[in-house]
Protein backbone atom coordinates (compact mmCIF):
# COMPACT_ATOMS: atom_id res chain seq x y z
CA UNK A 1 0.00 0.00 0.00
CA UNK A 2 2.45 2.81 -1.42
CA UNK A 3 1.44 6.15 1.05
CA UNK A 4 0.77 6.36 4.90
CA UNK A 5 -2.10 8.10 4.45
CA UNK A 6 -4.62 6.14 1.95
CA UNK A 7 -8.40 7.36 1.55
CA UNK A 8 -11.34 5.06 0.09
CA UNK A 9 -14.33 6.45 -1.35
CA UNK A 10 -17.47 5.99 -3.47
CA UNK A 11 -17.11 7.65 -7.19
CA UNK A 12 -20.66 6.90 -7.77
CA UNK A 13 -24.34 6.10 -6.01
CA UNK A 14 -22.63 4.20 -3.66
CA UNK A 15 -22.21 -0.03 -3.66
CA UNK A 16 -19.29 0.31 -6.10
CA UNK A 17 -17.30 -2.45 -3.79
CA UNK A 18 -15.13 -0.22 -1.32
CA UNK A 19 -15.22 -2.93 1.23
CA UNK A 20 -13.46 -5.63 -0.89
CA UNK A 21 -10.43 -2.95 -1.75
CA UNK A 22 -10.58 -1.77 1.85
CA UNK A 23 -9.75 -5.10 2.84
CA UNK A 24 -7.02 -5.46 0.64
CA UNK A 25 -5.24 -2.67 0.80
CA UNK A 26 -5.53 -3.01 4.90
CA UNK A 27 -2.84 -6.07 4.45
CA UNK A 28 0.00 -3.12 4.69
CA UNK A 29 -1.77 -1.14 7.06
CA UNK A 30 -1.74 -0.80 10.32
CA UNK A 31 -4.66 1.57 11.57
CA UNK A 32 -8.10 1.49 9.57
CA UNK A 33 -10.86 3.99 10.11
CA UNK A 34 -14.63 4.03 9.38
CA UNK A 35 -14.85 7.55 9.33
CA UNK A 36 -18.79 8.23 8.22
CA UNK A 37 -21.81 7.07 7.64
CA UNK A 38 -23.94 4.46 9.69
CA UNK A 39 -25.47 1.30 9.44
CA UNK A 40 -27.01 2.45 6.01
CA UNK A 41 -23.54 0.90 4.49
CA UNK A 42 -23.19 -2.44 3.69
CA UNK A 43 -19.77 -3.40 2.69
CA UNK A 44 -18.74 -6.88 1.65
CA UNK A 45 -15.82 -9.07 1.67
CA UNK A 46 -14.95 -12.73 0.93
CA UNK A 47 -12.41 -14.45 1.94
CA UNK A 48 -11.86 -18.44 1.33
CA UNK A 49 -15.08 -18.54 -0.49
CA UNK A 50 -17.05 -17.00 2.96
CA UNK A 51 -18.99 -13.61 2.70
CA UNK A 52 -19.20 -11.13 5.57
CA UNK A 53 -21.22 -7.82 5.33
CA UNK A 54 -20.15 -5.06 7.76
CA UNK A 55 -22.24 -2.10 8.30
CA UNK A 56 -20.03 -0.07 10.97
CA UNK A 57 -16.87 -2.04 11.88
CA UNK A 58 -14.13 -1.57 9.55
CA UNK A 59 -13.77 -3.89 6.26
CA UNK A 60 -10.22 -4.77 7.29
CA UNK A 61 -11.26 -6.83 11.06
CA UNK A 62 -10.50 -10.01 9.39
CA UNK A 63 -6.85 -9.07 9.16
CA UNK A 64 -5.57 -10.25 12.09
CA UNK A 65 -3.12 -7.55 13.77
CA UNK A 66 -4.59 -4.44 12.20
CA UNK A 67 -6.82 -1.43 14.71
CA UNK A 68 -9.54 -0.84 13.62
CA UNK A 69 -11.48 2.19 15.06
CA UNK A 70 -14.73 3.70 14.58
CA UNK A 71 -14.26 7.64 14.11
CA UNK A 72 -16.21 9.97 16.03
CA UNK A 73 -18.53 11.52 12.49
CA UNK A 74 -20.04 7.51 12.23
CA UNK A 75 -23.51 7.03 13.54
CA UNK A 76 -24.07 3.81 15.76
CA UNK A 77 -26.72 1.64 16.09
CA UNK A 78 -25.80 -0.64 19.30
CA UNK A 79 -27.75 -3.69 18.37
CA UNK A 80 -26.08 -3.61 14.82
CA UNK A 81 -22.93 -2.84 16.25
CA UNK A 82 -23.21 -5.85 18.98
CA UNK A 83 -23.26 -8.58 15.76
CA UNK A 84 -19.95 -6.79 14.28
CA UNK A 85 -18.30 -7.05 17.89
CA UNK A 86 -19.07 -10.83 18.00
CA UNK A 87 -17.50 -11.18 14.55
CA UNK A 88 -14.37 -9.19 15.55
CA UNK A 89 -14.07 -11.49 18.70
CA UNK A 90 -14.24 -14.66 16.24
CA UNK A 91 -11.47 -13.32 13.94
CA UNK A 92 -9.85 -11.89 16.91
CA UNK A 93 -9.84 -8.13 15.90
CA UNK A 94 -8.96 -5.14 17.55
CA UNK A 95 -11.55 -2.66 18.15
CA UNK A 96 -11.65 0.93 19.33
CA UNK A 97 -14.76 3.43 19.42
CA UNK A 98 -14.87 6.90 19.31
CA UNK A 99 -16.77 7.67 22.35
CA UNK A 100 -18.31 10.86 20.65
CA UNK A 101 -20.20 8.98 18.08
CA UNK A 102 -23.70 9.96 17.67
CA UNK A 103 -25.96 6.95 19.13
CA UNK A 104 -28.65 5.69 16.49
CA UNK A 105 -31.73 5.18 19.00
CA UNK A 106 -35.20 2.40 17.68
CA UNK A 107 -36.51 6.29 17.99
CA UNK A 108 -34.54 7.85 15.20
CA UNK A 109 -35.45 4.40 13.08
CA UNK A 110 -39.09 5.23 14.08
CA UNK A 111 -39.22 9.03 12.39
CA UNK A 112 -37.07 7.74 10.10
CA UNK A 113 -39.58 4.86 8.20
CA UNK A 114 -42.61 7.20 9.71
CA UNK A 115 -41.76 10.01 7.33
CA UNK A 116 -40.69 8.03 4.25
CA UNK A 117 -44.10 5.81 4.88
CA UNK A 118 -45.61 9.66 4.41
CA UNK A 119 -44.02 11.07 1.87
CA UNK A 120 -45.63 8.92 -0.68
CA UNK A 121 -44.39 9.68 -4.10
CA UNK A 122 -41.99 11.74 -3.04
CA UNK A 123 -40.02 9.05 -0.54
CA UNK A 124 -36.46 9.28 -1.29
CA UNK A 125 -35.76 5.73 -0.57
CA UNK A 126 -34.26 5.56 2.83
CA UNK A 127 -32.56 2.35 4.34
CA UNK A 128 -34.89 2.96 7.32
CA UNK A 129 -32.03 2.88 9.56
CA UNK A 130 -32.76 5.79 11.72
CA UNK A 131 -29.22 7.42 10.11
CA UNK A 132 -31.04 10.86 9.21
CA UNK A 133 -32.45 11.51 11.63
CA UNK A 134 -29.02 10.61 13.92
CA UNK A 135 -27.06 13.18 11.77
CA UNK A 136 -29.87 15.51 12.50
CA UNK A 137 -29.41 15.52 16.57
CA UNK A 138 -25.79 15.24 15.82
CA UNK A 139 -26.26 18.94 13.81
CA UNK A 140 -28.89 20.00 16.68
CA UNK A 141 -26.08 19.32 19.13
CA UNK A 142 -28.17 16.98 21.45
CA UNK A 143 -28.57 13.04 22.19
CA UNK A 144 -26.92 10.86 23.80
CA UNK A 145 -23.39 9.70 22.22
CA UNK A 146 -21.35 6.63 22.56
CA UNK A 147 -19.47 7.89 25.70
CA UNK A 148 -22.96 8.06 27.30
CA UNK A 149 -24.21 5.22 26.47
CA UNK A 150 -21.80 2.85 28.48
CA UNK A 151 -22.52 4.96 31.78
CA UNK A 152 -26.26 4.99 32.88
CA UNK A 153 -26.28 8.23 34.27
CA UNK A 154 -25.35 9.92 31.41
CA UNK A 155 -27.64 8.45 29.29
CA UNK A 156 -30.18 9.68 30.99
CA UNK A 157 -28.99 13.06 31.48
CA UNK A 158 -28.44 13.28 27.59
CA UNK A 159 -32.10 12.17 26.92
CA UNK A 160 -33.62 14.96 28.93
CA UNK A 161 -30.74 17.79 27.72
CA UNK A 162 -31.98 20.22 25.31
CA UNK A 163 -35.59 18.59 25.27
CA UNK A 164 -34.25 16.07 23.10
CA UNK A 165 -36.91 13.70 24.16
CA UNK A 166 -39.72 15.81 24.13
CA UNK A 167 -38.68 17.44 21.10
CA UNK A 168 -39.02 13.46 19.24
CA UNK A 169 -41.82 12.68 21.20
CA UNK A 170 -43.26 15.69 19.19
CA UNK A 171 -42.72 14.73 15.86
CA UNK A 172 -43.26 11.24 16.36
CA UNK A 173 -46.73 11.91 17.59
CA UNK A 174 -46.90 13.98 14.72
CA UNK A 175 -46.85 11.23 12.17
CA UNK A 176 -49.32 8.83 14.34
CA UNK A 177 -46.42 6.90 16.24
CA UNK A 178 -46.11 6.07 19.69
CA UNK A 179 -42.48 6.89 21.20
CA UNK A 180 -40.64 4.96 24.04
CA UNK A 181 -40.44 6.57 27.23
CA UNK A 182 -37.33 7.71 28.77
CA UNK A 183 -36.85 4.90 31.48
CA UNK A 184 -38.09 2.26 28.09
CA UNK A 185 -34.98 4.13 25.95
CA UNK A 186 -32.43 3.35 29.07
CA UNK A 187 -33.11 -0.10 29.09
CA UNK A 188 -32.61 -0.60 25.80
CA UNK A 189 -29.59 0.95 26.71
CA UNK A 190 -28.58 -0.96 29.60
CA UNK A 191 -28.23 -4.02 27.16
CA UNK A 192 -25.34 -3.20 24.96
CA UNK A 193 -23.35 -0.92 27.91
CA UNK A 194 -21.27 -3.85 29.14
CA UNK A 195 -20.82 -5.13 25.80
CA UNK A 196 -19.81 -1.87 24.11
CA UNK A 197 -17.93 0.01 27.13
CA UNK A 198 -14.52 -1.51 27.04
CA UNK A 199 -13.63 -0.26 23.65
CA UNK A 200 -14.76 2.81 23.78
CA UNK A 201 -11.74 4.59 24.27
CA UNK A 202 -9.72 7.69 24.09
CA UNK A 203 -11.32 10.65 21.87
CA UNK A 204 -7.96 11.21 19.95
CA UNK A 205 -6.59 8.10 19.52
CA UNK A 206 -6.38 8.28 15.58
CA UNK A 207 -5.12 11.97 15.81
CA UNK A 208 -2.43 10.70 18.43
CA UNK A 209 -1.15 8.28 15.86
CA UNK A 210 -1.13 9.97 12.90
CA UNK A 211 1.54 11.72 14.29
CA UNK A 212 3.72 8.16 14.61
CA UNK A 213 5.64 8.73 11.66
CA UNK A 214 6.02 4.92 10.86
CA UNK A 215 2.06 4.16 11.25
CA UNK A 216 0.20 3.32 7.84
CA UNK A 217 -3.09 4.75 7.87
CA UNK A 218 -6.11 3.40 5.63
CA UNK A 219 -9.59 5.58 6.35
CA UNK A 220 -12.59 3.81 4.85
CA UNK A 221 -15.72 5.78 3.42
CA UNK A 222 -19.11 4.97 3.16
CA UNK A 223 -21.52 5.70 0.65
CA UNK A 224 -20.24 7.80 -2.00
CA UNK A 225 -19.42 11.25 -3.29
CA UNK A 226 -22.14 11.52 -5.97
CA UNK A 227 -24.43 10.97 -2.55
CA UNK A 228 -22.75 13.06 -0.42
CA UNK A 229 -25.00 15.69 1.74
CA UNK A 230 -23.85 18.95 0.28
CA UNK A 231 -21.76 17.34 -3.31
CA UNK A 232 -24.39 14.68 -4.35
CA UNK A 233 -28.42 14.69 -5.85
CA UNK A 234 -30.19 16.42 -3.08
CA UNK A 235 -33.07 15.51 -1.63
CA UNK A 236 -31.84 11.76 -2.47
CA UNK A 237 -28.78 11.81 -1.24
CA UNK A 238 -27.75 10.16 2.25
CA UNK A 239 -26.91 12.26 5.54
CA UNK A 240 -23.43 12.99 5.71
CA UNK A 241 -20.05 14.24 4.23
CA UNK A 242 -18.52 11.96 1.80
CA UNK A 243 -15.39 12.94 0.85
CA UNK A 244 -11.88 13.12 2.54
CA UNK A 245 -12.91 16.67 3.85
CA UNK A 246 -15.13 14.44 6.58
CA UNK A 247 -11.68 12.88 7.89
CA UNK A 248 -9.97 16.21 8.79
CA UNK A 249 -13.31 17.63 10.09
CA UNK A 250 -13.64 14.74 12.95
CA UNK A 251 -10.39 13.51 13.45
CA UNK A 252 -8.32 16.52 12.85
CA UNK A 253 -5.63 14.70 9.84
CA UNK A 254 -5.65 16.86 6.68
CA UNK A 255 -2.50 15.65 4.52
CA UNK A 256 -3.77 12.49 2.45
CA UNK A 257 -0.45 10.28 0.13
CA UNK A 258 -3.98 8.64 -1.89
CA UNK A 259 -7.27 8.95 -2.45
CA UNK A 260 -8.94 6.10 -4.12
CA UNK A 261 -12.56 6.16 -6.08
CA UNK A 262 -13.85 3.21 -6.25
CA UNK A 263 -16.53 3.08 -9.33
CA UNK A 264 -17.71 0.13 -11.03
CA UNK A 265 -17.49 -0.80 -14.90
CA UNK A 266 -20.98 0.02 -15.14
CA UNK A 267 -23.13 1.83 -12.70
CA UNK A 268 -26.04 0.99 -10.43
CA UNK A 269 -28.17 3.33 -8.06
CA UNK A 270 -30.83 2.20 -4.95
CA UNK A 271 -33.80 4.71 -4.21
CA UNK A 272 -34.75 7.23 -5.32
CA UNK A 273 -32.80 9.93 -7.83
CA UNK A 274 -32.10 10.80 -11.21
CA UNK A 275 -29.42 8.24 -13.04
CA UNK A 276 -29.22 9.49 -16.24
CA UNK A 277 -27.42 6.06 -18.00
CA UNK A 278 -30.37 3.96 -16.21
CA UNK A 279 -30.80 1.25 -18.43
CA UNK A 280 -33.99 -0.37 -18.76
CA UNK A 281 -33.61 -3.19 -21.40
CA UNK A 282 -30.56 -3.99 -19.80
CA UNK A 283 -31.44 -3.84 -16.58
CA UNK A 284 -32.47 -7.30 -15.31
CA UNK A 285 -28.91 -8.50 -17.86
CA UNK A 286 -26.67 -6.71 -15.26
CA UNK A 287 -28.77 -7.01 -12.00
CA UNK A 288 -28.41 -10.94 -12.55
CA UNK A 289 -24.98 -11.04 -13.69
CA UNK A 290 -23.36 -8.72 -10.97
CA UNK A 291 -26.01 -10.10 -8.28
CA UNK A 292 -27.23 -6.71 -7.57
CA UNK A 293 -29.46 -6.19 -4.34
CA UNK A 294 -28.17 -4.27 -1.51
CA UNK A 295 -26.53 -5.30 0.93
CA UNK A 296 -27.92 -3.52 3.96
CA UNK A 297 -31.59 -3.94 2.59
CA UNK A 298 -31.54 -6.67 0.19
CA UNK A 299 -33.67 -4.44 -2.02
CA UNK A 300 -32.65 -4.91 -6.49
CA UNK A 301 -30.24 -1.94 -7.57
CA UNK A 302 -31.64 -0.40 -10.23
CA UNK A 303 -28.74 -0.90 -13.25
CA UNK A 304 -27.46 1.30 -16.34
CA UNK A 305 -23.79 2.15 -17.86
CA UNK A 306 -20.84 3.94 -16.69
CA UNK A 307 -21.35 8.12 -16.58
CA UNK A 308 -18.10 9.13 -17.37
CA UNK A 309 -19.97 13.03 -16.88
CA UNK A 310 -20.63 12.27 -13.29
CA UNK A 311 -17.55 10.33 -12.47
CA UNK A 312 -15.45 12.97 -13.64
CA UNK A 313 -17.28 15.63 -11.04
CA UNK A 314 -17.05 13.04 -8.48
CA UNK A 315 -13.15 12.69 -8.94
CA UNK A 316 -13.04 16.90 -9.06
CA UNK A 317 -14.83 16.98 -5.52
CA UNK A 318 -13.96 14.11 -4.05
CA UNK A 319 -9.97 15.14 -4.41
CA UNK A 320 -9.61 11.80 -6.34
CA UNK A 321 -6.25 11.32 -7.40
CA UNK A 322 -6.87 7.58 -8.72
CA UNK A 323 -9.46 4.76 -9.31
CA UNK A 324 -10.16 1.14 -8.96
CA UNK A 325 -13.44 0.23 -11.74
CA UNK A 326 -15.05 -2.97 -9.99
CA UNK A 327 -16.85 -5.94 -11.19
CA UNK A 328 -15.52 -5.05 -14.74
CA UNK A 329 -15.99 -9.23 -15.12
CA UNK A 330 -20.08 -8.90 -14.88
CA UNK A 331 -19.68 -6.68 -18.50
CA UNK A 332 -18.02 -10.13 -19.80
CA UNK A 333 -20.45 -11.42 -23.12
CA UNK A 334 -21.67 -8.31 -23.92
CA UNK A 335 -20.38 -7.33 -27.93
CA UNK A 336 -21.16 -3.90 -27.19
CA UNK A 337 -20.82 -1.88 -24.30
CA UNK A 338 -22.26 1.46 -23.93
CA UNK A 339 -20.40 4.35 -22.26
CA UNK A 340 -21.89 7.76 -21.60
CA UNK A 341 -19.42 10.63 -22.39
CA UNK A 342 -21.36 13.62 -22.14
CA UNK A 343 -24.91 14.93 -21.88
CA UNK A 344 -26.93 17.25 -24.04
CA UNK A 345 -30.01 18.73 -23.98
CA UNK A 346 -33.34 18.08 -24.89
CA UNK A 347 -32.43 20.11 -28.38
CA UNK A 348 -29.09 17.74 -28.63
CA UNK A 349 -27.42 21.08 -26.93
CA UNK A 350 -24.12 19.49 -25.49
CA UNK A 351 -23.68 20.52 -21.51
CA UNK A 352 -21.06 19.69 -18.98
CA UNK A 353 -22.63 20.23 -15.51
CA UNK A 354 -20.48 21.79 -12.73
CA UNK A 355 -23.19 21.02 -10.08
CA UNK A 356 -25.35 17.69 -10.28
CA UNK A 357 -28.32 18.94 -9.30
CA UNK A 358 -31.44 16.47 -9.56
CA UNK A 359 -33.21 19.48 -11.38
CA UNK A 360 -30.38 19.14 -13.93
CA UNK A 361 -30.22 15.66 -14.55
CA UNK A 362 -33.64 15.60 -14.90
CA UNK A 363 -33.15 17.11 -17.81
CA UNK A 364 -29.88 16.10 -19.37
CA UNK A 365 -30.02 13.16 -21.72
CA UNK A 366 -26.60 10.99 -21.96
CA UNK A 367 -24.50 11.05 -25.42
CA UNK A 368 -23.13 7.33 -25.93
CA UNK A 369 -20.70 6.05 -27.55
CA UNK A 370 -19.95 2.27 -27.96
CA UNK A 371 -16.82 -0.12 -27.37
CA UNK A 372 -16.08 -3.77 -28.20
CA UNK A 373 -17.01 -6.13 -25.33
CA UNK A 374 -15.11 -9.55 -25.05
CA UNK A 375 -16.29 -12.92 -24.64
CA UNK A 376 -13.09 -14.27 -22.13
CA UNK A 377 -13.62 -15.14 -18.77
CA UNK A 378 -11.15 -12.85 -16.70
CA UNK A 379 -11.74 -14.17 -13.46
CA UNK A 380 -7.95 -15.75 -13.08
CA UNK A 381 -6.21 -12.97 -14.50
CA UNK A 382 -4.00 -11.89 -11.86
CA UNK A 383 -1.82 -8.73 -14.05
CA UNK A 384 -2.59 -6.70 -16.61
CA UNK A 385 -1.07 -8.80 -19.48
CA UNK A 386 -3.05 -11.51 -18.08
CA UNK A 387 -6.46 -9.15 -19.60
CA UNK A 388 -7.87 -9.29 -22.92
CA UNK A 389 -7.06 -6.37 -24.94
CA UNK A 390 -10.59 -4.89 -24.71
CA UNK A 391 -10.78 -4.83 -21.22
CA UNK A 392 -7.90 -3.10 -21.41
CA UNK A 393 -8.64 -0.86 -23.78
CA UNK A 394 -12.04 -0.02 -21.70
CA UNK A 395 -10.31 1.01 -18.42
CA UNK A 396 -7.79 3.15 -20.54
CA UNK A 397 -10.62 5.05 -21.67
CA UNK A 398 -11.99 5.64 -18.47
CA UNK A 399 -8.90 6.98 -17.07
CA UNK A 400 -8.33 9.36 -20.50
CA UNK A 401 -12.02 10.34 -19.89
CA UNK A 402 -11.86 11.42 -16.42
CA UNK A 403 -8.50 12.21 -16.32
CA UNK A 404 -7.49 10.46 -13.23
CA UNK A 405 -5.80 7.45 -13.52
CA UNK A 406 -7.41 3.51 -13.30
CA UNK A 407 -4.71 2.02 -10.59
CA UNK A 408 -6.68 -1.11 -10.17
CA UNK A 409 -9.93 -3.17 -11.20
CA UNK A 410 -11.17 -6.40 -9.48
CA UNK A 411 -12.37 -9.30 -11.47
CA UNK A 412 -14.47 -11.02 -9.00
CA UNK A 413 -15.36 -11.36 -5.54
CA UNK A 414 -12.91 -12.78 -3.52
CA UNK A 415 -10.28 -10.63 -1.93
CA UNK A 416 -7.59 -12.60 -4.16
CA UNK A 417 -9.43 -11.16 -7.71
CA UNK A 418 -7.46 -7.95 -7.85
CA UNK A 419 -4.96 -6.77 -10.53
CA UNK A 420 -3.13 -3.42 -9.89
CA UNK A 421 -1.50 -1.32 -12.54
Amino acid sequence: MTGKRVVVVGAQWGDEGKGKIVDWLAEEADVIVRFNGGANAGHTIWVDGKKTVLHLLPSSITRPGKLNLVGPYVVVDPEMLALEIDIARQADATVLLDPRCQVVLPLHKQIDALREGASGTGAIGTTGKGIGPAYEDLAARRGPTLGDLVKPERFAEALAARNFLAERDAVIRHYGGTSMTALALQTWAARFAERIGPLVDDANVAHRLSRTPDKHFLFEGAQSVMLDILNGTRPYVTSSFCGPGAISASLGIHRFDRVIGVAKGYATRVGGGPFPTESPDKFEWLRTHGSEFGATTGRPRRCGWIDLPALRYACAVGGITELVITKIDVLRGLEAIPVCRAYHLGDGTPVEPLAFTTKDLEIFQPVYETLPGWSEDISGCRSWDDLPENVRAYLDMIAREVGVPVTGTSVGPEREQMIWV
